[in-house]
């Protein structure tokens, strides 16, 4: 999809045979695929709900809070902060926000709740139409998936009601990922990409010059009112990102910062993601320097909180929460550099403390997992990440870890960036990046 050009083909069974087409497809400069982006949010198609994920933490037992004595040395390798392994889990919720309400309703748990408890995930949230979407629920040990379909039912004008219509559970002994745990697709005519891209051709205005203090990194959207979304750090600090607005017709006018405004304090790293009908809306994700959240904004106000962390805000002031701390990875022998935050208990020492923490890897912003345990495969949440050349690295397990193994801290530093093996899954997208070490580098 363009501004100037509209089109729906399948790239790999249907190529187009148009000069046209071809030739629009070969001058796009600016392409970014969005199918299978967002990871905890999902817009219906034509931008009436918001469909998001959010951890429940409100009734954790306050004795699972991890309290450290920072008098005491008790080189205890694994005195980690709350969730432990062995520990009472959060429930995980999908959530449906009515964009002309304004009113939030909790998708009702299929019944393998009362007995898995909080040991079951959300894999997926996939909309068929506006009032139709369908989850992908499965256990921690990967056994077991199930998917489950829902209908929104308008009551009136200011609430609605969700309703199941109907459900597949697959279960196998092997503790493997099942066919079943991947998305769900709803189509007629096989599998289909979908592509934002922006011709500059069409819209020459865009290479109007902005302020020399701002290092654009990324177009995010162009809208039908000649306004550019992108985002952008001040003096190419690699280290903050904020989301900006542009009026590419008037080069007159500055770039408004849209993250950086006085109810944003706290956001030094921001991205955006737009409704997937026609943009009217957008999601504020601030990523950190504190704990993150995602605020919902119209084009012209602000609609809601999508998720504060109130809980996670709790534990910070109370000592915890670990900090954060930044590094970075020579990726290859051409200067390949990969920047990441990395998760760090309190107390953290390097010498006698295991980092409990696992990673996952995205790559050109598609997820993938790493095994971070003997046993299993563990689908995390996303909590705080820095990108630079393509890759980041996230952390932060809201499900808790049975620990990193310890022989992981006894290889040399040497042998550690060996272990990196990015280059060679560049290549292979769709492999779980199991050899990769991110996020145990001791200081």
């Amino acid at each position: 999809m363009s501004k100037a050009l509209s089109i729906t083909i399948n790239l790999e069974k249907d190529p187009p045979q148009s000069p046209e087409i071809m030739h629009e497809l070969n001058v796009l400069c600016v392409i970014y695929e969005i199918f299978n982006q967002n990871v905890l949010l999902f817009w219906s198609p034509n931008d009436r709900y918001l469909a998001f994920i959010k951890i429940d933490l409100q009734d954790v037992p306050q004795a699972n809070f991890l309290k450290y004595d920072l008098l005491l040395d008790n080189n205890d390798r694994y005195s980690i902060p709350y969730p432990k392994f062995g520990d009472t889990l959060p429930l995980l919720d999908v959530y449906i926000y009515n964009i002309r309400s304004g009113k939030t309703i909790r998708v009702p748990r299929p019944k393998e709740y009362e007995k898995l408890k909080s040991d079951l995930y959300i894999y997926h949230v996939v909309w068929y139409c506006d009032t139709c979407l369908s989850i992908v629920y499965g256990n921690r040990a990967q056994n077991s998936s199930i998917i489950q379909l829902y209908e929104i039912q308008t009551i009136n004008t200011d609430n609605d009601k969700i309703i199941f219509k109907t459900r597949y559970l697959e279960e196998t002994q092997k503790g493997t990922l099942l066919t079943r745990f991947l998305k769900p697709f709803f189509f007629t005519y096989g599998e289909t990409k979908y592509l934002v891209a922006f011709l500059f051709f069409k819209h020459p205005q865009i290479d109007a010059t902005l302020s020399a203090d701002i290092c654009v990194d990324e177009i995010i959207y162009v809208d039908d009112f000649n306004q550019i979304y992108f985002t952008a750090s001040r003096q190419n600090n690699t280290l903050e990102r904020q989301v900006y607005r542009w009026n590419y017709t008037n080069d007159q006018i500055d770039a408004e910062c849209l993250s950086c405004n006085n109810g944003n304090e706290s956001c030094g790293y921001a991205n955006a993601k737009f409704s997937r009908g026609n943009g009217s809306y957008y999601i504020l994700e601030c990523y950190g320097p504190t704990i993150p959240y995602s605020t919902l904004y119209s084009r012209t106000e602000k609609l809601i909180l999508v998720n504060e962390n109130a809980p996670f805000r709790a534990w910070i002031r109370n000592r915890l929460m670990p900090y954060v701390d930044y590094f970075s990875v020579p990726l290859d022998k051409k200067n390949t550099v990969g920047h990441g935050m990395i998760i760090f208990p309190p107390n953290y020492n390097p010498n006698v403390t295991i980092a409990s923490y696992p990673v996952i890897v995205s790559i050109n912003d598609q997820l993938y997992d790493q095994r971070v345990t003997k046993k299993f495969v563990l689908p995390l949440v996303e909590f705080a990440h820095v990108t630079q050349d393509n890759i980041s690295i996230v952390l932060f397990d809201s499900h808790g870890s049975t620990g990193q193994d310890e022989n992981y801290l006894k290889m040399t530093e040497s042998n550690w960036f060996q272990s990196q093996h990015l280059k060679e899954h560049e290549k292979k997208f769709n492999e779980t990046l199991n050899a990769t070490r991110f996020g145990l580098k001791a200081r």
